[in-house]
C-alpha cells in the first residue's frame, strides 16, 4: 500500500457485503494512520507505528488460528494485544459462509484512499521467513527444506519448533514418560540440559538423502557424545535401512555415518563449551563432507547404495543412536542440495572472532588489531599447467595437438558428443586473450544409457611432482541455458591413457541450470588433491608419479537433459602457503591479514 490517508478506511474486507456488521466480518485497513485487523470491531489489533507516510509498505496479516499477527515491511509489528495495540486476543475466527466475498478498497470503517498492488491471499499461515521473502528482505531458497531458529519463548511444557523456511515443517517436542516438563527455550536456542526431552520433525517425502543434502546446526556443549540430527524411522536402531546421523563422538568431534558404516569424523573438538557450527554435506555422487565453523574438516566416501531412504523417515534431533545430546542447539537447517564452501562460511558466520555469534564492531576491532600482519612461513606457489592458459594455441599449434574427445564413451557405444574450440576474443577469456569453449551433449541416444561425455588434455611433458601441490585450480564459465547436468568432473591419468590408468577423480556437483556458478560468469574451481576419490589401487597423491593427462567430463544419469557449453581457462597447480601462526582473522588462509580477509568479513557483516 501507499497512502497519506488520515481518515479510516479498509483495503481488504471478507464478508457477504462490504459494509456488513455481522460477527464474521473481517477487515484489514487504516485507522488513525495505522494498520488494523478487526473481526467485526469487537476484537482488533493494530500496529503502533503509522504507515500513511506516502511511501510504499508491504502489509501482511496472518491468522495463526489462536492469534493474529500484522507484519509491516517484512517485520512483525503487532500480535494480538500482547504486541502492538489491541483490545483482545483471537481464540479462532468464525467460519465464513459460502456467500462471503473478498472486497477491496472498503469496509465498515469507510473507503481506502491510496494505491495498492500485488495483493495476495493464502489458505495457510505464512512463516516469518516467507513474509521476509515476499517483502524482498530475504532471498527465497527453495532448497532450504527446514530451518528451526529455536528462538521461540514458551512456558514450561509448552511449545514447538517453528519452521521459518518455505517448507512449513514445524517440529515437535516430547518428554519422557513420568518426566516433569520444563521450559527448554532460552530465547535464542533450545537447551537439551537433561535426558528427558526429545525433539523431532514429521516425515518429509521431498527429502531424499540419496541425492545431495546439507545438514547444519549451531551447538554448545561440554558433553562428549550425543546425537545432533538423525534421519530414520526409529531414532535408536543403528541397523535400520537408511539410517543416517550427525553426532558428537566420545572424543568431542563431529561425526557422520550412513547405515552404521562409512564414518566421517572431524578433527576439531566442538565440546569446549563455546558455540560451534557443525555441518554435513553430501554431494549426491558418493562423498560426504564435514565442516566445522565454516571450514572443510574432512571428506569421506559414502557409496550411493548405502544411503537408502524412505518417504516415511523422520528427523530426530537431540537424541538417537549416538545417545542423548546434552547442551544447547540453535538454527538447525536442512537443505536438499550440497552447500558450497563459501555458503558454509556464511552460515558459520566466519568473522565472529570473539565467539558471540554476532559479527559486529568488537570483531572489527580484533581484525584491525592484526591488520597487515604477515605470518607467512613458506609462500604460495601457483604453477601454470603447460598451455593451461591457452595463449600458445593457434594456427601453428592447434588445440587438437593436446586436446581430444576421450575415447571411453564411444567404446561403450554411447552416442554422446563433445566438441571444443579456441576462444580468441580477449573479452571472452578469463585472463589473457584466449581460452577454450566446450560444447557437450551427454544424452546417450543409443538407448544404452551411458549418459556422459568427456574431453582429455594430454601432457607433452608428464607431471611427475604432483606430491608438491595441494590443489588444482581451473576457471570455468557455464553458459546461460545449460542443461541441468548432474555433475562436472575431472580425472587424472597416471602412466598411460586408458581407463585403467585413471588414478583419481573429483566432481563439481549439480549445476542446476548453471546456477551453481552464475551463468556467464567465471568461477574458480579449486580441487583439494588429497580429497579426491582414488581409483585403480591408488590411495593418495603421493602414488601419482607420472601424470599423463587430465579428463574433463559431464555426466547426466538423472534424465534432466545434458547439453550446454562450458568455457575453460587458466588451469594451474597450487602449493598453499604455510603460516608461522594460526590467526582467526586470516579468513582466506594466506597467512596475511589484509583486504582479502576484510572482503570475506564484510560479506558477513551484521548477518542475522
Amino acid at each position: 500500500i501507499k497512502t497519506t490517508q488520515t481518515t479510516n478506511g479498509g483495503f481488504i474486507n471478507h464478508s457477504d457485503d462490504r459494509y456488513n456488521h455481522d460477527s464474521t466480518n473481517q477487515c484489514v485497513g487504516i485507522v488513525n494512520g495505522k494498520v488494523r485487523f478487526s473481526m467485526e470491531g469487537a476484537n482488533w489489533v493494530q500496529t503502533e507505528a503509522a504507515v500513511n507516510d506516502g511511501t510504499w509498505h508491504t502489509v501482511t496479516v496472518v491468522n495463526y488460528w489462536e492469534n493474529v499477527g500484522i507484519y509491516v515491511d517484512g517485520q512483525r509489528a503487532a500480535l494480538d494485544y500482547a504486541f502492538g495495540e489491541g483490545n483482545n486476543w483471537f481464540p479462532g475466527l468464525a467460519t465464513a459462509s459460502d456467500s462471503f466475498k473478498y472486497w477491496f478498497g472498503a469496509c465498515a470503517w469507510g473507503g481506502y484512499v491510496g494505491e495498492m498492488k500485488d495483493l495476495r491471499i493464502y489458505d495457510h499461515a505464512l512463516t516469518d521467513y516467507q513474509i521476509e521473502v515476499i517483502d524482498g528482505r530475504t532471498d527465497a531458497d527453495p532448497n532450504l527444506v527446514i530451518r528451526y531458529k529455536m528462538d521461540e519463548t514458551y512456558a514450561a511444557g509448552e511449545g514447538y519448533f517453528k519452521d521459518s523456511s518455505l517448507g512449513g515443517h514445524n517440529g515437535g517436542i516430547a518428554w519422557d514418560s513420568g518426566a516433569t516438563p520444563t521450559s527448554h527455550f532460552t530465547g535464542s536456542s533450545f537447551s537439551f540440559e537433561d535426558d528427558t526431552v526429545r525433539a523431532f520433525s514429521g516425515s518429509i517425502p521431498q527429502l531424499d538423502t540419496k541425492k545431495p543434502f546439507t545438514w547444519a546446526a549451531w551447538v554448545k556443549t561440554t558433553n562428549k557424545g550425543g546425537t545432533i540430527l538423525q534421519r530414520c524411522y526409529d531414532p535408536y536402531f543403528d541397523w535400520f535401512d537408511g539410517y543416517k546421523r550427525l553426532s558428537v563422538t566420545s572424543t568431542g568431534n563431529s561425526f557422520f555415518s550412513a547405515y552404521g558404516e562409512y564414518p566421517a569424523t572431524s578433527t576439531s573438538d566442538v565440546t569446549d563449551g563455546q558455540w560451534h557450527h557443525v555441518a554435513a554435506a553430501f554431494d549426491g555422487a558418493g562423498t560426504i563432507r564435514l565442516y566445522t565453523d565454516g571450514v572443510l574438516d574432512v571428506e569421506q566416501g559414502m557409496p550411493l547404495q548405502d544411503v537408502n531412504d524412505k518417504s516415511d523417515f523422520m528427523f530426530f534431533f537431540g537424541n538417537g543412536a549416538g545417545g542423548r545430546f546434552l547442551g544447547e542447539m540453535s538454527d538447525l537447517r536442512i537443505y536438499n542440495r550440497e552447500l558450497s564452501a563459501k555458503e558454509m562460511s556464511v552460515l558459520a558466520k566466519v568473522g565472529d572472532f570473539d565467539g558471540d555469534r554476532d559479527i559486529d564492531m568488537n570483531d572489527l576491532g580484533l581484525m584491525t588489531g592484526e591488520w597487515l600482519n604477515d605470518y607467512t612461513a613458506t609462500p604460495l606457489v601457483v604453477d601454470q599447467v603447460e598451455n593451461g592458459d591457452f595463449e600458445a594455441y593457434g594456427a601453428s599449434l592447434p588445440l587438437s595437438s593436446n586436446w581430444e574427445e576421450y575415447y571411453y564413451a564411444a567404446t561403450l557405444g554411447a552416442a554422446t558428443i563433445s566438441q571444443f574450440d579456441l576462444i580468441t576474443n580477449p573479452a571472452d577469456a578469463h585472463s589473457g586473450s584466449q581460452a577454450m569453449t566446450w560444447d557437450y551433449n551427454s544424452i546417450d541416444t543409443s538407448g544404452d544409457n551411458h549418459n556422459f561425455t568427456e574431453i582429455v588434455y594430454y601432457f607433452d611433458n608428464h607431471l611427475t611432482n604432483l606430491v608438491n601441490y595441494d590443489q588444482m585450480r581451473v576457471w570455468i564459465k557455464r553458459h546461460a541455458g545449460n542443461s541441468q547436468e548432474n555433475l562436472l568432473y575431472v580425472k587424472f591419468l597416471d602412466y598411460g591413457y586408458q581407463v585403467g590408468n585413471i588414478a583419481a577423480e573429483a566432481w563439481l556437483v549439480k549445476s542446476e541450470g548453471s546456477s551453481y556458478a552464475h551463468p556467464d560468469e567465471w568461477y574458480e574451481w579449486s580441487i583439494d588433491l588429497d580429497g579426491m576419490m582414488f581409483r585403480n589401487g591408488y590411495d593418495n597423491t603421493d602414488s601419482i608419479e607420472d601424470l599423463t593427462g587430465i579428463i574433463f567430463g559431464v555426466s547426466d544419469d538423472d534424465g534432466t537433459g545434458g547439453t550446454g557449453t562450458i568455457d575453460i581457462d587458466d588451469i594451474t597447480f597450487v602449493k598453499l602457503p604455510t603460516c608461522s601462526a594460526t590467526m582467526v582473522q586470516d579468513l582466506n588462509n594466506d597467512c596475511l591479514i589484509n583486504f582479502a580477509d576484510f572482503v570475506i568479513f564484510a560479506q558477513n557483516w551484521l548477518m542475522e
